[in-house]
């Protein structure tokens, strides 16, 4: 409401600043009296969609006015968005879109030449990572976006086009591409890459098998920052030994799973990995081990000291090993430096949790 009200005070102050301009004109018809350039600067005050809310299809010039601005749908489209603005958009206006074949059917998407974001959505609870299909992933191609840069995908199920579309984001087809969100990737996936994106900065996948995990990390020269669960418990290891990350999040896939602790990276392999990240700033582990709990935040303690420049983490810890002598995490923390000003919540043994700031 405040957003509004100040928006209409401006809106009342310019008329009030313009009025004296409007007395020599014979017509007090608000058309004629403003040229283009009083429209364009009253229409910035206001989000994009409600200019077409308040304006449009009030008389051709103003239709024209408002075409000229780019808008942006960055969320499931209203019923009164897809009814009243969708159809009356320009697609080449359209800077961001949300496609969700659940609700609406969007059938100009690739005359979307100018879109930056774009994202595919389920609002559909019954949909999962084995059955959803969205036709038109199919249109997304480089030709169709050259100007993508922030790209979204949150459920599909494996086929061609998905595999097609994996190949080209990673294999820098999308010269623009700079943040990317996608269900799953597999290291078959690996053949059909022959040059590396550049441009990547931003990358996470729900489902990343480890085939694909480490040649990620090797190959994508600027990323910024890494966030993925496991799918599988294949090992691995790092070629390149100095990463450009700064922020990492590391996870299993399905931790709800009676099975996921069959999915994870053993602590070893985990320091292997911080032990290439050199310009880390910010980190969260999930571990789930089989180890006792001061032993788990002890090599926990080693992982971490091998990042100079990291100066925020966050490590949810579970182990199974119980013991009755066995420390709290409280306590366990104070032989280290790097834990004894963090916050850590802790259930007996069972769990720990600790979040800080390196001093």
């Amino acid at each position: 409401m405040t957003e509004y009200s100040t928006v209409f005070q401006r809106f009342t102050s310019l008329i009030r600043r313009l009025r004296p301009f409007t007395n020599r004109f014979p017509s007090p018809g608000m058309d004629t009296i403003f040229s283009d350039e009083i429209f364009l600067r009253i229409f910035r005050y206001l989000p994009g969609l409600d200019s077409f809310r308040g304006f449009y299809n009030l008389n051709s010039r103003l239709n024209r006015i408002i075409g000229e601005f780019y808008v942006g749908f960055g969320s499931v489209l209203t019923e009164d968005q897809q009814r009243f603005i969708l159809p009356y958009i320009n697609p080449k206006r359209i800077r961001s879109f949300c496609v969700c074949k659940s609700r609406y059917e969007y059938l100009r998407l690739n005359q979307c030449i100018n879109i930056r974001q774009l994202k595919f959505s389920s609002s559909d609870s019954t949909h999962d990572i084995y059955t959803h299909i969205e036709p038109q992933l199919i249109q997304v191609q480089p030709k169709n976006f050259p100007h993508l840069m922030h790209l979204t995908i949150y459920l599909h199920s494996v086929t061609d086009e998905y595999y097609e579309l994996f190949c080209m984001i990673f294999g820098n087809a999308f010269p623009t591409l700079k943040y990317v969100h996608l269900p799953f990737a597999s290291g078959y996936y690996i053949s059909g890459i022959k040059t590396w994106s550049t441009s990547l900065k931003y990358v996470r996948i729900e489902c990343c098998n480890k085939q694909m995990f480490y040649p990620l990390l090797d190959n994508l020269p600027n990323l910024i920052t890494f966030h993925c669960s496991f799918g599988t418990n294949n090992s691995g290891s790092l070629n390149n030994r100095t990463l450009p990350l700064e922020n990492f999040y590391l996870e299993t896939y399905d931790r709800s799973s009676v099975h996921y602790r069959g999915v994870k990276m053993e602590l070893q392999e985990l320091i292997g990995v911080y032990e290439c990240l050199p310009n880390l700033l910010r980190t969260i582990i999930f571990i789930y081990s089989e180890s006792s709990l001061d032993s788990i935040m002890d090599r926990f303690n080693s992982v971490l000291t091998h990042c100079p420049r990291l100066n925020t983490f966050e490590c949810f810890i579970e182990c199974n090993t119980v013991m009755e002598s066995e420390e709290t995490a409280n306590e366990i923390k104070k032989r280290y430096p790097l834990f004894r000003d963090s916050y850590v919540f802790a259930c007996k043994t069972q769990k720990g949790y600790l979040r800080g700031i390196k001093m």
